[in-house]
């Protein structure tokens, strides 16, 4: 297959030319899998982190076990992990699973998990997490495995394992879209997990009658039952006694499901789910043995439970299926004295539930003997009006879970799509190359700032967001660096670099006269976006620069207005102290500031710690040498 221009064709597939491919091996500083003996856990000030506690990008500290001071200190003197290192599991049925160690604290590593530590001068961790956790990423650790009696990945095999990756500007910039994607998917997990609290909260009260809902509510007189608690008015019956439960049936002797469509279709417990039927592995009766088992059918009127391997699922069957015939390992209840809604509910419910667990027989199959079932009590409002208000109630929160996990699958398919697009080089996020000078330009410099205002709130105000002017003349500060080497006319104000020329010589107010831009305000955010007449600025834009030098900013379309400060700032005091021939760390970057009577309170911001301004020397010497 021939490789299109700009790729080029490596030992993990296609990659842009300006791609690396290489081995974990010498990617990493320190590759270490933990102990290969098994401390004794119990009291102790030391975590002990096992593949348990590794899951698909993220640690799950809940189960981690603690071991005293003395063992620790044996395992850590050979496996040091430090926050930021990558924590891959490698033996197990989690085989694969990686995430960030997040963690301020020491912990000790069984030899179930390796860290893999990257120089962060060079290569971004979570841009290799990202290529661990995609679908190349895993097929690859599974290919390293093939063969193995027992899933497993030596430390031999880790380090052979080969990854593409661009330069470190893009590694982090796709690393930070990626893992955008991964806060927005985990905040979408927090809050259905959130809802679904409600909704248990919400069961318990109204399936009870502990809280009763607006016209139902009269005098609360509690009287005790079998099961608890009720109001007065309400009784605990038996499913009997409100319904028919009737058994399903297997096929007869002889005949097997078909995938073939016949107007018989058949309903299994491996069809089921909590609430209803999954309708695309339906299978088929064949012809000749439906007959036989005509009178166990279930319809939409009804409610299922399975009752024999998987207990307790709970649902009422689609339109699509009325008249299904129902497996052996289900039971219905049918004709019905009560609303259908509410004894779903009820049916789902910690009241029911926590019966079977109690009343189930084990064996190789736990099964629910229907007699049993029979006589299962449950609470019941005294009229139907109540029973459908509760499921009414409850239904509109299963709704906005629905919509919640519809939003989770669709950002979830997002991500996969952004992953193969972004780790492959298919779709860049950084220009791959120096962008070209501008061209000789025959005009002033405030017609040109004009353009760049105009442009850059083209394409990164909105609306929503219009482009602010701290952000904006941090952007042109950037753009200028970026393609002059140098940017002219910035100086030490409080929230700088800033050209007051901009505001006050000009350049805003053509770009405004122009048409290029207009002001506007969003709820607390002010600022410009695009004019009726940005075209002409884009025209202008495109003769005079490359189109690359759009797509170079876009690394900063996610940083914060403070980031862009501290990065610019950092940035503007470097050049001072290398043209001064002064050695360039954190304390010299920190001396300039101090200095400086407008500059002084930035270290005084938590934005202008130590940490965060020793990363931001390291991005200025990756973005400008």
């Amino acid at each position: 297959m021939e490789v299109k221009p700009g790729y080029k064709q490596t030992e993990v597939g296609v990659i842009p030319e300006d791609w690396e491919c290489s081995p974990l091996g010498e990617l990493c500083t320190k590759i270490q899998d933990g102990t290969h003996f098994s401390p004794t856990s119990g009291r102790g000030n030391y975590r002990y982190v096992t593949s348990r506690n590794i899951g698909y990008g993220a640690l799950d500290m809940s189960s981690a076990q603690y071991i005293d001071a003395a063992q620790h200190e044996a395992i850590y003197k050979r496996c040091d992990v430090k926050k930021g290192d990558l924590l891959l599991t490698k033996d197990g049925a989690n085989t694969g699973n990686a995430a960030l160690n997040n963690l301020d604290e020491e912990f000790s590593l069984l030899s179930s998990v390796a860290f893999l530590r990257f120089d962060p001068k060079r290569h971004i961790a979570t841009y290799f997490l990202q290529q661990i956790l995609s679908w190349e990423g895993q097929s690859r650790i599974k290919e390293a495995m093939s063969g193995n009696a027992i899933t497993r990945l030596t430390l031999e095999k880790i380090n052979k394992l080969e990854y593409p990756y661009p330069p470190l500007p893009e590694q982090r910039a796709i690393a930070g879209a990626l893992s955008d994607v991964d806060a927005l998917l985990d905040g979408l997990d927090r809050l259905i997990t959130k809802k679904r609290n409600i909704k248990q909260a919400a069961m318990q009260e109204l399936l009870t009658g502990k809280t009763r809902l607006p016209g139902f509510e009269g005098e609360w007189e509690e009287k005790k039952t079998e099961i608890g608690l009720i109001p007065k008015d309400w009784d605990a019956v038996t499913l009997e006694s409100i319904s028919d439960v009737k058994s399903g049936k297997r096929l007869p002797k002889g005949y097997y499901l078909t995938d073939n469509v016949t107007p018989h279709p058949y309903i299994r417990v491996s069809d089921m789910h909590q609430g209803g039927v999954d309708l695309s592995d339906i299978q088929y009766v064949p012809a000749g043995a439906s007959s036989g088992i005509s009178n166990y059918r279930i319809f939409v009127d009804d409610i299922f439970i399975s009752v024999a391997g998987s207990l307790g699922i709970v649902g009422i069957i689609p339109k699509a299926l009325n008249g299904a015939n129902l497996t052996e390992n289900a039971d219905r209840l049918t004709n019905l004295h009560c609303d259908q809604d509410y004894l779903f509910y009820v049916m789902s419910s910690s009241i029911v539930q926590q019966a079977i667990e109690a009343i189930q027989t084990v064996g190789a199959q736990p099964k629910l003997a229907l007699t049993r079932l029979q006589k299962f009590l449950i609470p019941l409002p005294p009229s139907r009006p109540e029973q459908a208000a509760i499921a009414s109630v409850l239904s509109d929160m299963d709704a906005e879970i629905e919509a919640l996990e519809q939003r989770r699958s669709k950002t979830q398919d997002l991500k996969k799509a952004m992953m193969q697009e972004l780790l492959t080089g298919k779709t860049r996020l950084v220009v791959p190359q120096r962008v070209k000078k501008p061209e000789e330009r025959k005009h002033n410099w405030a017609i040109n700032e004009a353009v760049i205002v105009a442009v850059l709130a083209n394409h990164f105000g909105t609306e929503q967001y219009p482009l602010g002017r701290k952000r904006c003349t941090k952007l042109t500060y950037l753009l200028h660096r970026h393609i002059e080497g140098d940017a002219d006319g910035y100086l030490k104000k409080a929230a700088g670099p800033y050209n007051p020329k901009v505001k006050y010589k000009g350049p805003e107010a053509i770009a405004l006269k122009n048409g290029y831009i207009q002001k506007y305000k969003s709820g607390k955010f002010s600022g410009y976006i695009a004019g009726d007449n940005i075209v002409q600025a884009e025209e202008y834009f495109g003769k005079w620069y490359d189109a690359g030098v759009l797509q170079w900013l876009e690394q900063f379309r996610y940083n914060k207005n403070d980031e862009l400060e501290l990065l610019t700032t950092v940035d503007m005091v470097t050049q001072e102290l290398r043209k001064s021939g002064a050695a360039v760390d954190v304390a010299a970057v920190k001396a300039v500031i101090a200095q400086d009577p407008e500059w002084k309170a930035k270290l005084g911001r938590s934005v202008f710690s130590d940490s965060k301004i020793a990363e931001a020397i390291e991005t200025v010497d990756t973005l400008f040498g």
